[in-house]
């Protein structure tokens, strides 16, 4: 990757975090509480390889390629495609959320 701003403790949180959410589905059979919004009969799917999430411009010759935290399939079958970040809730966090909008738009 010739642009990576994602520091090596942040894929350690990552990593804990999908695990935990793991966890606790496994044991309630239902998302966690911070996961409220996607519905309590929402369950998870497996999440497809980085491969699935790509595009390529042949204009630019970029490739876009990333992977969400989780995939969930809710109660009236639609999906819900979640990106769970680290931060503290600040307004300088919240300037970032047009950025997250736009990756959860390629993700979809």
């Amino acid at each position: 990757m010739p642009y990576q701003f994602f520091p090596g403790i942040f894929s350690s949180i990552d990593s804990y975090s999908k695990r935990v959410t793991s966890l606790w589905y496994d044991k309630h059979k239902s998302p966690p509480e911070w996961l409220h919004m996607i519905g309590a009969s929402a369950r998870p799917l497996t999440v497809p390889h980085w491969t699935k999430f790509q595009i390529f411009d042949p204009s630019t010759n970029i490739r876009l390629t990333s992977v969400p935290d989780s995939v969930w399939q809710l109660a009236n079958k639609s999906l819900a495609i979640v990106d769970e970040k680290t931060a503290k809730v600040t307004a300088a966090q919240d300037d970032l959320a047009a950025l997250y909008t736009v990756q959860l738009n390629c993700y979809a």
